[in-house]
């Protein structure tokens, strides 16, 4: 089954007792979330029926109470929990019994980017649930689905163009996605999506001021991560759309931290997180003398900024500032 197959059971609602989205694509992990939280089986109450967790801050005991919970004057409960990789190997065998027997009222959806096969966690996991696999696409699959999703928008990217896209940003989908899109509002009626516009739309202000905010994240430079934030909400980029640059920064961080303890090198740190050689340096040169936020500190902060972003808080700006403060507090040691 794929993610789409998924989504399209669930709007007719037919939503399976457990999901498992599994691999190291988060733009396709975070699309295939939203896409479930939008479906009508679960708009019924959501602030009763819709649950967050992070498998590093809430125990499995807690998570699977709230799962056998009957949910409130609605179908279904739709409760997700990121990283289930994370848990304990008594939260995981408390998960695994519960798979056996799961609520029929629940979809019970879990994340991972990776996951030890040789668990039986893992093992149990892949026999009960739905598993979808969002895995990093390779550069050939990569052209192939920017050319695709070209292709349904009415333009015509031609592979070479594709590549040149690719060459730019590297093989992340969620910049991918995002320049495509700009791409796209760029060349108005034209038919097609030449070099010329990859350039155009891979070099603006907006671009830059992501990098200079994710950069000045990385260093811990308030004052500058500041003013980056306030060109991007005075050019109009989405406060949801910041805070996923700044959760996918952070999480690249902690996977290089993680890599140079391994004794990685710049290639193969590169090749993990699938970006040019050149963006794996930076993220090691922004380590070099420096204390990143842990996960475990960093991850709760992250889960009530988007809380409160999708919650409609009217001080958006104001929440991200604060989170910025305290994000380059700890990275500036």
């Amino acid at each position: 089954m794929t993610a789409d197959d998924l989504v399209a059971a669930v709007r007719k609602g037919q939503a399976p007792p457990a999901v498992l989205l599994w691999g190291e694509e988060d733009w396709l992990i975070q699309r295939t979330v939203d896409r479930l939280r939008r479906a009508d089986l679960f708009q019924a109450n959501p602030d009763l029926n819709l649950a967050l967790h992070w498998a590093g801050q809430s125990p499995a005991e807690e998570v699977l109470g709230a799962a056998r919970t009957l949910p409130f004057l609605a179908e279904k409960r739709l409760i997700v929990v990121h990283e289930v990789g994370a848990w304990s190997a008594a939260d995981k065998a408390l998960t695994a019994e519960y798979l056996a027997d799961p609520s029929p009222s629940t979809c019970l959806v879990m994340t991972a980017a990776k996951l030890d096969g040789r668990e039986k966690f893992t093992q149990v996991l892949k026999k009960t649930a739905v598993v979808i696999q969002c895995q990093r696409l390779s550069r050939r699959a990569l052209v192939d689905w920017l050319t695709e999703r070209a292709r349904e928008r009415g333009k015509d990217l031609a592979p070479r163009v594709a590549e040149a896209l690719i060459d730019r940003l590297g093989t992340g989908l969620a910049d991918l996605h995002l320049a495509l899109d700009k791409a796209i509002l760029f060349v108005g009626e034209a038919e097609g999506i030449g070099p010329d516009d990859v350039v155009a739309v891979t070099t603006d202000t907006r671009s830059r001021s992501v990098f200079e905010l994710t950069d000045a994240l990385g260093a811990g430079r308030l004052e500058t991560a500041l003013r980056a934030l306030d060109r991007l909400l005075g050019l109009g980029e989405p406060e949801s759309r910041i805070l996923f640059m700044v959760v996918r920064h952070m999480r690249q961080l902690w996977t290089v931290e993680e890599l140079l303890r391994q004794g990685a090198g710049r290639a193969e740190i590169g090749r993990s997180l699938g970006v040019p050689p050149f963006v794996a340096a930076k993220l090691i040169d922004q380590l070099r003398g420096r204390r990143v936020i842990p996960p475990e500190r960093a991850v709760p902060r992250l889960l009530r900024v988007d809380l409160a972003l999708k919650g409609g808080v009217s001080a958006k700006r104001t929440v991200l500032e604060r989170l910025l403060v305290d994000l380059c507090d700890v990275a500036g040691g």
